[in-house]
């Protein structure tokens, strides 16, 4: 113990209500949910055919009808499972609204989009 007591923060410095580290309990707290699950990627059925022949990887999460690309911010915090697109439409998901899978691998325009 030096002079004058412990250091701040009680014992070898640690902060009252935290673990020996510094971290608060559980690590930083998890990001809300979204105020609502993306909805289905609207496109046409030449556009949905096409995703269907692609070996790209998507990523579904289990119990859960869409597919996603990696960088789609729905995915955060939750455990996926890598698929090829073809694997994915064959057993029926669908592309996310959010980032749009089907058309960003078939370089087709969105749906929403088009004039």
């Amino acid at each position: 113990m030096p002079p004058g007591g412990p250091p701040p923060g009680g014992p070898a410095g640690q902060v009252p209500g935290r673990p020996p580290g510094g971290m608060p309990p559980g690590g930083a707290p998890p990001p809300p949910p979204p105020a609502a699950p993306p909805e289905e990627e609207v496109v046409d059925d030449a556009t949905r055919q096409a995703a269907a022949g692609l070996d790209d990887e998507v990523l579904v999460i289990d119990e859960e009808p869409l597919f996603h690309l990696g960088r789609c911010s729905y995915l955060y915090g939750r455990e996926v499972i890598p698929l090829p697109a073809s694997e994915a439409v064959e057993l029926g998901f669908t592309g996310c609204s959010w980032c749009t899978p089907v058309t960003a691998l078939t370089g087709a325009q969105s749906a929403d989009s088009r004039g």
